[in-house]
């Protein structure tokens, strides 16, 4: 048996037991109030993102001192230039008082980087794959919900409010679990716009309309399929986990993820009939409740968080700052690169579709949440991905054409031909940006100064708008990349995504440099963004924190786990390449 081997063995087993417990452990709580809300990179990025701390020593022999030097330097590397004071004093606390497991698992990955005989380049993937890990087993409460009975229930079960909001296939309200004497509530309005809903009205109600699909249970939710990829859960009868796995085998799956809709269940049951439901949908009711009717007496129901703004009314609220914008802008470029990576194109981003989420702290100040919705309009095919034959012109392109990325609308069908959506989602979060960051979107039909107006099947990319002088260089080069007319041309999704992220959190000295970090500087970086989620998550003894984790907190969480050393370089090649100014 080698050394290499029992090295190897030993830090895959300590690792796998610390696995075991740190599922236990609370979430990740700001606890300094959050970040400088007046800076582009806030004081406490700063503290971890500067710094590559010092030189490896040689190796000495393999003694008792040398693992407590080897401790000692990880301490003196690590935490002290991560964790402010107070911190490190908690953190010492609970390393001799409390639950040090999931510390003692990061002074293993420590050690492990200099005590095996393994390449460098094999060494740093299994430390890597390792603190990935550690990363994946905190709880991120971002579909947390008190009643665990939420995922099984019919519409029986539930209270509906006010509408909140129509689209030409749906219709959306307000609602809450009720209590066993309730009876159901219907609408006491027929308004159709956004409210301000009671706290006790924490759900959102989704009622697709059913128009073609025979009223069967199974035949709904197959058909309606694209619009459950977000549900935690989809439901018929007690057989539902052999039937819902059976399904995932046949449909692509989409795990969940913060920047996407939190979906509770999606099920099937009878059409309602509600106080306001012929003057909003007479069409969409079955003969039952409308004599011209068209509607099945059955039809989906998908029950989800309900947001308090979709992102074009929370742009409209007040003036948003810098950095907010900069991170709603990465949250969708996160969402995206999600929903890429497991083969799945949205094809019908828009404002109306972003919802967003304000988060409070404890200093009054809040921060927003962005998620993407409405997926009925998706491709999510296994058997073709992301790029769908093009035969004819019966072929769904997709929704929103003004946001439709050149490359698919200005396709022909043919024996040869298909629609790649690779980048398409892409293009659309570029045109966003420029709502985001307090500007008329070039390409919408709501863009009130018809003379910027930008068509997406003719224009150029010298004639994309410049931004305000305020968004960051770089972020404007990004823009200006994603939105070129040639797909070829724009950034993978997850390199885009890499950008913003290195931008908010990467030393200052790699942005400007020309010279990109080796593999160890990115990994000890790495390491100190888990060690900055891990020390803070574990420090939290306040359950309710758990209900109020920061975004930024999110974004770091995100990019952990689905970074690769060959992306972060290739976005740091193209920031330093793009950076003149």
């Amino acid at each position: 048996m080698s050394l290499k081997y029992v090295a190897t063995r030993l830090v895959r087993n300590a690792v796998s037991l610390v696995l075991g417990r740190v599922g236990a452990g609370g979430g990740l709580a700001i606890k300094n109030g959050g970040v400088a809300r007046r800076a582009l990179r806030s004081p406490r990025v700063e503290q971890f993102a500067s710094g590559s701390g010092p030189a490896a020593p040689r190796r000495p022999p393999l003694s008792l001192g040398f693992w407590g030097g080897r401790a000692r330097i990880f301490f003196d590397t690590a935490f002290a230039k991560v964790v402010p004071v107070d911190l490190r004093r908690r953190i010492t606390n609970r390393l001799f008082h409390g639950n040090s497991i999931t510390l003692f698992s990061l002074i293993g990955l420590s050690l492990s980087s200099e005590s095996t005989l393994l390449t460098k380049d094999d060494e740093q993937d299994v430390i890597w794959w390792n603190i990935k890990e550690v990363v994946s087993k905190f709880p991120f409460d971002f579909y947390y919900y008190e009643n665990e009975m939420i995922n099984t229930i019919k519409l029986d079960d539930l209270c509906i409010g006010k509408p909140i909001a129509k689209g030409s296939c749906a219709m959306v309200y307000s609602a809450k679990l009720k209590n066993a004497t309730e009876n159901v509530e219907v609408p006491s309005s027929s308004a159709v716009e956004p409210i301000q809903e009671p706290i006790e009205y924490p759900l959102a109600l989704k009622i697709m309309f059913n128009y073609d699909i025979q009223s069967n249970s199974m035949a709904i939710l197959n058909a309606m399929h694209h619009e459950t990829l977000p549900a935690l859960s989809r439901h018929i009868n007690t057989d539902i986990f052999y039937w819902e796995n059976n399904l995932n085998k046949q449909k692509v799956v989409l795990p969940p993820h913060p920047n996407l809709v939190v979906m509770y269940s999606a099920f099937a049951d009878y059409m309602p009939n509600l106080n306001d439901s012929m003057d909003n949908y007479p069409d969409a009711l079955p003969l039952a409740y409308n004599p011209e009717g068209l509607g099945r007496n059955m039809t989906l129901f998908l029950l989800m968080k309900k947001y308090k703004y979709s992102l074009i009314d929370y742009l409209k609220k007040e003036q948003i700052e810098q950095y907010d914008s900069l991170s709603l802008f990465a949250q969708l470029l996160e969402a995206i690169a999600h929903i890429n990576r497991h083969g799945i194109a949205h094809r019908d981003l828009k404002s109306d579709n972003i919802l967003i989420e304000e988060i409070g702290s404890k200093n009054g100040n809040s921060t927003p949440l962005l998620v993407i919705s409405d997926f009925g309009c998706c491709l999510a095919n296994k058997e073709c991905g992301l790029k769908l034959p093009y035969t004819s012109d019966y072929v769904n392109k997709g929704g929103n054409t003004n946001l439709m990325a050149p490359e698919i609308i200005l396709q022909q069908p043919g024996v040869f031909s298909f629609l790649d959506y690779t980048k398409s989602d892409l293009w659309a979060a570029g045109a966003i940006a420029y709502e985001i960051f307090g500007l008329e979107n070039p390409f919408s039909s709501l863009t009130r100064n018809k003379g910027n107006k930008l068509s997406n099947v003719n224009y150029t990319d010298s004639q994309i708008p410049a931004m305000n002088a305020t968004v960051p260089f770089i972020i404007q080069q990004l823009v200006k990349n994603i939105l070129s007319k040639n797909p070829k041309n724009r950034l993978q999704p997850e390199v885009a995504a890499n950008v913003c992220q290195l931008y908010l959190w990467a030393p200052s000295s790699w942005i400007t440099s020309k010279k990109l970090p080796s593999n160890e500087q990115i990994l000890q970086w790495l390491m100190r963004l888990a060690v900055k989620l891990i020390c803070e998550g574990q420090l939290s003894n306040n359950d309710s924190d758990l209900k109020n984790n920061n975004p930024e907190y999110y974004l770091i969480t995100s990019f952990l786990l689905r970074v690769k050393f060959s992306f972060i370089k290739k976005a740091l090649w193209w920031i330093q390449t793009n950076n003149n100014q």
